[in-house]
């Protein structure tokens, strides 16, 4: 199958059934590649290598996604502002939210602070991860109180290593709320669950913040009693529709980092040292991400 043979193909798949898109750039050589990546399929809608990756080109690229019926409820994307611009001008006011992938390995980074001040920088790098950017925590509100606690410290220690530590302090202060957008979708779902099984939303977050613990420890077993005991029969409908609630709320478009490392054994290495894909089609007949997009059963065409 040539180019526009599989640009043929690619362009005439409906769109429509994909709710949360995760967009990301990246590189092949110099040249970026755009990208975008069903979070529910991790179907490939959008694969461009492009000269460029400001606004107007992700604006581009996303108006033609969206005459293919791409209208997700958000998105997930860095702190890009090309591609940020490109889909505030393309989609108006979807909501795009903050990739945690991306802030928690520059968090990652300050774990090797030289001398004392390591110890608080990995402690509060690691609150972070686990306490607040994690599914398994509190409502919203508690978590944007805990968050602005870990921008304060981090500014009181960041002058004997301002370099290091000032951009990843002021990338967590511009980016709060994106980053916590994904919080704010589950507590809509938790406090749906609660509604509809008629139980207290406490328990549900109970149920929710329970999934934190390793089922290896004694812990997770007591809370398990706990709450089963104070859900009664309804407990097993009540854990399995938070485990599913959690697990359909994604936080980060690492899926197009994953997308990067299986393509790259498809590229082909010019001369020049310059990578560049082949036809979407070809790349996908062998990828384990699927060639169709939700609701449509794969196919494979002939080369």
């Amino acid at each position: 199958m040539g180019r526009a043979a599989s640009g043929v193909l690619n362009r005439a798949q409906d769109l429509s059934g994909i709710r949360v898109g995760l967009h990301d750039e990246i590189f092949q050589g110099a040249r970026p590649v755009l990208a975008g990546v069903d979070a529910g399929s991790t179907y490939c809608y959008l694969l461009a290598a492009e000269a460029h990756r400001d606004g107007d080109t992700w604006g581009v690229h996303l108006l033609e996604a969206a005459q293919q019926g791409l209208a997700p409820d958000y998105t997930i994307a860095d702190a890009g502002r090309g591609l940020r611009a490109g889909q505030k001008a393309a989609w108006g006011d979807t909501p795009c939210h903050g990739d945690v992938f991306h802030i928690e390995h520059q968090g990652e980074t300050l774990a090797n602070t030289p001398g004392n001040l390591a110890r608080d920088i990995r402690t509060l790098t690691e609150w972070l991860r686990h306490d607040i950017l994690s599914l398994a925590g509190p409502c919203l509100a508690t978590r944007q109180a805990l968050f602005d606690f870990i921008v304060e410290q981090l500014r009181e220690r960041e002058a004997p290593d301002v370099r290091r530590i000032r951009p990843v302090r002021i990338a967590l202060q511009n980016q709060r709320d994106d980053l916590l957008a994904f919080a704010g979708v589950l507590d809509g779902k938790l406090a749906a669950i609660a509604q509809r099984a008629r139980v207290p939303e406490k328990l549900v977050r109970a149920a929710c913040v329970l999934h934190r613990k390793p089922r290896t420890l004694p812990a997770y077993w007591q809370g398990w009693g706990r709450l089963r005991a104070g859900l009664g029969g309804q407990f097993h409908a009540v854990f399995a529709a938070v485990s599913e609630a959690m697990a359909h709320t994604p936080r980060s478009s690492s899926l197009v980092e994953n997308l990067n490392s299986r393509l790259r054994n498809y590229f082909t290495l010019r001369p020049s040292g310059q990578r560049v894909p082949r036809p979407a089609a070809l790349l996908f007949q062998s990828s384990p991400l699927r060639a169709q997009p939700p609701g449509r059963a794969p196919r494979q065409e002939s080369m």
